[in-house]
């Protein structure tokens, strides 16, 4: 398989490249986006896949994939530090975001792939020194934090339509929110979940539903919310604290 890697972190990269297997001279890695490019213009057998790092572009400006398509350059890409999915989600979720830009392409020959790139980046030994996907420390032990944990304890109960709010959260999001919250405290399993979340541009394959729980994931993080999502083979459940 012909990969290519654009990063800013090369030495992460290549430690990536050994462990699924890949050669030198099949898994270029580049740091300079003129060379990227120049490269995939120049030759006339194109990598099979593209792994990029996330953090080169400002995604809610710029889609690199709608970029790919103007140029005619027509090979899936996933983001191998994105930090929507969660782990154990990471080889579903790309799957995910590939069969949706290539709808019209054989997306599952990349499975096992991404299954072993999941592992991968997911590994002890290489995984803390992956930017963006990086697990946050301890909240230091102050006396705000105290207050804040205490607060957080005395008030179980969240205004999910503030989350929404301040996040500007989809109606799909924001529906998937409001079906655990109203179980918070129990492992929602995963077939009541699609089930309930079907319909005209809403989700109803797992590999959907994985995608929107680390989106949601994200959002919950990024605002400070007092809520978090635990996963077991039952399915989801979101707690507050």
């Amino acid at each position: 398989m012909q990969v290519v890697f654009l990063t800013r972190e090369p030495a992460v990269c290549t430690i990536l490249r050994q462990k699924i297997g890949i050669a030198a001279d099949t898994g270029m890695i580049f740091e300079d986006q003129s060379r990227f490019f120049a490269a995939l213009e120049s030759t006339e057998q194109k990598p099979d896949i593209l792994i990029i790092d996330y953090r080169l572009y400002d995604h809610d400006f710029f889609d690199l994939r709608d970029f790919f398509k103007d140029c005619k350059i027509r090979i899936p890409l996933i983001f191998y530090n994105d930090p929507f999915p969660d782990t154990g989600e990471r080889a579903a979720y790309w799957e995910y975001k590939c069969r949706f830009y290539f709808k019209n392409d054989d997306i599952s020959k990349f499975r096992t792939f991404f299954e072993i790139l999941e592992k991968a980046v997911e590994s002890p030994d290489i995984n803390p020194y992956i930017s963006l996907i990086r697990k946050p420390g301890l909240f230091p032990n102050t006396e705000e934090s105290q207050q804040h944990s205490s607060s957080t304890r005395n008030n179980p109960e969240y205004d999910i339509y503030l989350l929404r709010d301040r996040c500007h959260l989809q109606k799909s999001l924001f529906r998937l929110l409001e079906i655990l919250y109203k179980q918070r405290g129990r492992f929602v399993p995963t077939d009541y979940l699609l089930k309930n979340l079907k319909g005209p541009g809403k989700c109803g394959k797992k590999n959907c539903l994985y995608a929107y729980i680390s989106r949601l994931r994200t959002f919950i993080n990024l605002s400070d919310a007092s809520l978090d999502i635990l996963k077991n083979s039952e399915g989801y459940k979101l707690i507050t604290y």
